[in-house]
This record gives structure tokens, C-alpha cells and sequence, in this order.
């Protein structure tokens, strides 16, 4: 198997040269880049990410954990996390929490054994233990479609958070049907306890006040869109 320092020979340069074109640390002359660059086609040498994890404490990988992988929402979600990982050179590590806190909490704690560099979670309803465990352990992480509450003061770790606007899309859709001369406009929600499911609560029960509707909680059920809602 190649290593570096064979890289480096046939390239004609150092072995700091070769490191810093592979992990593009400094700028390097272009010509000297492609001669690099040949020997390792020509060498067929391949990085030793493990080597090099041990050396910079990075794995240049991201966690990303999703329930219902197979949902097409989030197979383009997945699809857009792992060509943006890979246009910056990161590998990404995938896995389903399958909605259950417990199952959640064990899938991120294994994505950090793992030293991933940081995580994307869509969290579950119930996602303190999540929020606790990352907070301990200053995981870097984005949560991913629902908004959940976390710890606020001078050392707690900050989380982005990317969700989409749920209620005044939901306030338009009821609209839109009150236009039509629809009267009896039901929702299934979601499950409870989720910021997306609060939110088109919200909306609905603001659509209906705008089409002067009366509220019939008999026509609101939760769950996720399957036959039984």
C-alpha cells in the first residue's frame, strides 16, 4: 500500500507539500499540486482517515439522524446534507431514532463515539434527554424541522435550529377550502407535543376564525397522516 512519503518521491516533493494539497491546508503552486495529485492517481495511495483523526481530533464526518428515512421529505433533506458534506470534504454517518426518545438518545451517544465532527437531529416529541446529553458532552448540532427548547445562559453550547413555517401555510390551506364552500374542514395534526404539530394547530384554528367558522375539536385528530387519522 502507498504512503505519503511514496507520494512524495514520485510527486518530487515533501511530505508537508503532499499533506497540504490532500488536507488543502497552505496554498500550493499548481503545478505542484498536479504532480501531486498524479502520483496519488498513479500510486492508487489512499488518506488514512483513522491516522488522521487520531492527529487532528477530527473524523471530517457528520452525524445525521432522521426518523422515517424513507419519507420522501427527508430523503431530499438527506440528499442536500450529503452533497454539501461532500463539496467540503465530510463523509456523513447515518441513522433512524425511530421517533422514540430512548432509541434517540442511544443513536446520538453511538454518532459521538463515533467522533463525528457534529450532528443534524429532527428531534422526537420528547427531546430532552437529546438536548441534555448534547449539551454535556458540547456536540456541535443543528436541529432539523422541529423546534425544541433548550438551555439558555452564558456557558450553555448554542444550537441553530431550521424549521419550516407551519401556521400561516396552514391559516391559507383552510382558507382556501372555506373559498370553495367547504364548512366541515378537519385536520390531522401530527403528533402532540411537536412544535410543527402546535403550529398548524395554530393556523388551522386561525383559518377557520377568518372564514368565520366555528372550532369543532371533534374534527382535529393527531397522528401522522396514516389511514387510522
Amino acid at each position: 500500500m502507498a504512503t505519503m512519503a511514496d507520494v512524495a518521491r514520485s510527486a518530487g516533493v515533501s511530505v508537508a507539500t503532499v499533506s497540504h494539497v490532500l488536507n488543502d491546508t497552505r496554498p500550493v503552486l499548481p503545478h505542484t499540486r498536479r504532480a501531486v495529485l498524479d502520483a496519488v492517481e498513479e500510486l492508487g495511495y489512499t488518506t488514512n482517515t483513522l491516522a488522521r483523526s487520531l492527529v487532528t481530533s477530527r473524523t471530517r464526518s457528520i452525524g445525521l439522524a432522521v426518523s422515517a428515512i424513507s419519507n420522501p421529505y427527508f430523503t431530499e433533506i438527506l440528499q442536500g446534507v450529503e452533497a454539501s458534506a461532500l463539496e467540503h470534504g465530510y463523509g456523513l454517518l447515518i441513522a433512524d431514532p425511530h421517533e422514540d426518545p430512548a432509541h434517540e438518545r442511544e443513536v446520538v451517544r453511538l454518532l459521538h463515539e463515533r467522533r463525528v465532527d457534529g450532528m443534524i437531529v429532527a428531534p422526537s416529541a420528547e427531546p430532552r434527554e437529546l438536548v441534555s446529553y448534547l449539551t454535556r458532552h458540547r456536540v456541535p448540532a443543528v436541529f432539523l424541522d422541529r423546534i425544541v427548547d433548550v438551555p439558555e445562559g452564558e456557558d450553555a453550547p448554542r444550537f441553530d435550529q431550521v424549521g419550516a413555517e407551519g401556521a400561516e401555510p396552514t391559516t391559507g390551506l383552510v382558507g382556501h377550502l372555506a373559498g370553495l364552500g367547504h364548512r366541515r374542514i378537519g385536520l390531522v395534526a401530527g403528533r402532540p407535543g411537536l412544535s410543527t404539530t402546535r403550529e398548524r394547530i395554530t393556523g388551522y384554528r386561525h383559518g377557520l376564525a377568518a372564514a368565520g367558522l366555528p372550532f369543532d375539536e371533534r374534527l382535529l385528530v393527531h397522528g401522522d397522516s396514516e389511514a387510522a387519522a
